[in-house]
């Protein structure tokens, strides 16, 4: 499988979302937005076909979790829902991840593991946790794609 020539990868949350911007293997951009601000640039990236992916954290209920969020609004799953909406309408190609998955990213030693590329183009830091799990969505995406574990 080949990588998108350039595409995005997100960290949806309510109040702070993580964008990171790729071009084949490499991140090019990545920070935190507003979900305003994520959903604008999604748009005229998906009007003007200025990418062919979007790779986005799923949205899950856990049941311990249930009683705690009653009443809540659902932000979260709100902007997974436009993000979907906006990727469908623009014909670009949408790819849900489970939190774990990009999260396996971090695990035991990760850093380690990292190519001297992958040093030089971690622009999250000092961009927040969201902008963090934005690009470790991204990387787990290029394993996917490449077939590397």
């Amino acid at each position: 499988m080949s990588l998108p020539g350039r595409w995005v990868s997100i960290d949806p949350g309510d109040a702070h979302v993580g964008f990171a911007v790729w071009e084949e293997d490499t991140c090019v951009d990545c920070r935190e937005k507003t979900p305003t601000e994520c959903v604008n640039t999604l748009e005229w990236m998906c009007r003007d076909r200025m990418i062919e992916t979007i790779v986005c954290e799923k949205w899950e209920l856990y049941p311990w979790l249930q009683k705690s969020l009653a009443g809540n609004e659902f932000l979260t799953s709100q902007l997974i829902g436009v993000i979907k909406y906006l990727a469908n309408r623009g014909g670009v190609t949408y790819v849900g991840q489970l939190a774990r998955m990009g999260k396996s990213t971090y695990r035991t030693g990760w850093y380690t593991s990292l190519t001297p590329k992958d040093l030089r183009q971690m622009p999250w830091w000092g961009h927040g946790d969201h902008a963090k799990d934005a690009w470790a969505h991204g990387r787990f995406y290029i394993k996917q794609q490449k077939g590397t574990w």
